[in-house]
């Protein structure tokens, strides 16, 4: 198995077999990675389809309409792998990082105004969510970044970045976080990953090449809006491209009210780019899991949605059991002494304390990336209190309630 990992990824990174279709980078990895696995290991195409068929039953069975049913809210791990103190790239553009798949997963993102018309009516809140990782998979609380100096050039274009005697970091379990290696990849190649299923448990995550982490900030047009991350992410949660596994009229990525299309796109159309007949709205080159430039890139729709959702309650149904969201309970024993009335909440959120005595609690509430946004002192025994969630944002929150013996710790999740 070592062999032929290390044939992948000889074979991926230094053969001309990466779909490129801007003359200075290679937007993705994925398709030749895993036309790469696929022959390696043929037995791979028999677990996919087997995959396929679950999802495709969710799906069947639980297909969304517009109106937002739950959140599924993933934890994130940054591994940074640095060998420069650029590469060593701060928090603040790791958060940032984090908060444009936020706005871009919830459909929030401030250019959806600019997603043509023609296309509106499909483009989708996938009602996923991320948060940095609050707790290791041992229960220890972290800040969801592991940073690591390797000492040693495009760690990313190598097996390295995942096995730690060879200068990466060790994964995170994959069945309950999202791991994202960044680092130095090579020249041109912006990021990589597999579908569910494709990737052995010690490499099943996501790596960026530190040039494109996040919007703006140190990033160089035309990959500045940390939409490479959005795209990868896409594809760990199931999608394929628009094009399919190949190029082609004759292959399909298996959205429904995805357009089909015959190949990548490139730059930023201002006009219907018309492919395989599919006048007169064309190619969605818009979308997130096409090759345009970050600055065009403004959608997923309800089938992609819909698929992700699948994924996650099938192949990587175990994030949805995930607790790495969860602050760990480390000052004092777990005691249900409080509860949430009404989760969802839309505009209020209820507390029902139940005490054997009147006491000091503290009740603090942080946002999805950890920061802490609201904090209330209140002396309680048996009763309840309000708490105004009108000025927060649609999403999740962890909330925190404690006295000096007693503590309890929960999400829960807002929507509009």
């Amino acid at each position: 198995m070592q062999k032929w990992i290390a044939t992948v990824f000889f074979l991926a990174f230094y053969s001309i077999g990466f779909s490129q279709t801007n003359a200075d980078y290679i937007r993705c990895g994925q398709q030749s990675l895993s036309d790469i696995i696929h022959s390696q290991n043929p037995k791979l195409d028999s677990i996919l389809r087997e995959n396929e068929f679950e999802i495709q039953r969710w799906i069947s069975s639980n297909k969304k309409n517009a109106t937002i049913q739950s959140v599924i809210t993933i934890p994130v791990v940054f591994h940074v792998l640095y060998n420069t103190t650029e590469q060593n790239l701060p928090d603040e553009q790791l958060v940032n990082q984090l908060d444009v798949m936020n706005r871009d997963f919830r459909r929030q993102n401030p250019d959806s105004v600019l997603t043509p018309t023609r296309f509106k009516p499909i483009s989708a809140d996938t009602e996923i969510e991320f948060c940095l990782a609050q707790q290791t998979p041992d229960g220890q609380p972290t800040n969801g970044i592991i940073r690591k100096d390797v000492n040693q050039s495009n760690i990313g274009s190598t097996k390295n970045y995942y096995q730690p005697n060879l200068g990466g970091t060790q994964i995170w379990d994959p069945r309950y976080y999202l791991n994202v290696w960044i680092c130095e990849i090579n020249d041109t190649l912006l990021g990589f990953t597999y579908l569910p299923g494709e990737a052995q448990p010690n490499f099943d995550g996501v790596v960026l090449n530190y040039k494109v982490c996040g919007d703006g900030l140190p990033t160089k047009p035309p990959y500045n809006k940390g939409r490479t991350l959005v795209h990868e992410v896409g594809h760990w949660l199931g999608l394929q491209h628009p094009w399919g596994p190949k190029e082609g009229c004759n292959y399909d990525d298996a959205i429904s009210d995805t357009p089909l299309q015959e190949k990548p796109n490139s730059g930023c159309p201002n006009q219907p780019v018309i492919s395989c007949n599919n006048g007169p709205n064309g190619d969605m080159y818009m979308n997130y899991m096409d090759y345009t430039y970050d600055n065009c890139q403004t959608a997923f729709t309800y089938g992609q949605r819909d698929r992700m959702q699948g994924t996650l309650n099938t192949t990587r149904k175990l994030l949805l059991n995930s607790n790495g969201c969860s602050l760990p309970d480390t000052t004092a024993p777990f005691v249900e002494f409080v509860e949430v009335l009404s989760n969802p909440i839309t505009t209020l959120l209820t507390l029902r304390f139940n005490l054997s005595s009147t006491q000091n609690a503290e009740i603090l509430i942080y946002d999805i990336t950890g920061k802490l946004i609201y904090v209330e002192n209140k002396t309680v025994e048996i009763e309840r209190i309000y708490i105004d969630f009108s000025v927060f944002q649609a999403g999740s929150y962890i909330v925190k309630a404690l006295t000096s013996t007693v503590q309890s710790t929960f999400k829960i999740v807002k929507i509009e």
